[in-house]
């Protein structure tokens, strides 16, 4: 809900954004860190067993990280995370650069 009341976040989102000219703001950055901290607690609840992700988690995810705006946020904030999340992320950041 937060994102749909808050439109600047949309270039978040944006596919063909400029990342040299629009750099991200604040805002973005945190908005981008709450979905890194969501993500992370999906996968964490997966793997206590508590929760299951859906079958197209990987195409999701890919889409999430195929946007610029997001892996520049996400370089910015891995080093927040634990290896073995950051090590699951990556995958799905290389998948989303290899359909590019």
């Amino acid at each position: 809900m937060y994102y749909e009341e808050h439109p600047a976040l949309a270039g978040l989102f944006d596919a063909s954004r400029n990342m040299n000219l629009h750099p991200l703001t604040e805002e973005e950055l945190r908005f981008a860190n709450f979905l890194f901290l969501h993500l992370r607690a999906s996968f964490g609840a997966k793997n206590a067993r508590i929760h299951t992700l859906p079958e197209q988690v990987a195409e999701d995810w890919g889409q999430i990280f195929g946007h610029p705006a997001i892996r520049v946020a996400w370089a910015k904030m891995k080093s927040l995370h634990d290896r073995r999340f950051v090590a699951v992320v990556e995958a799905y950041e290389n998948q989303a650069a290899v359909k590019m």
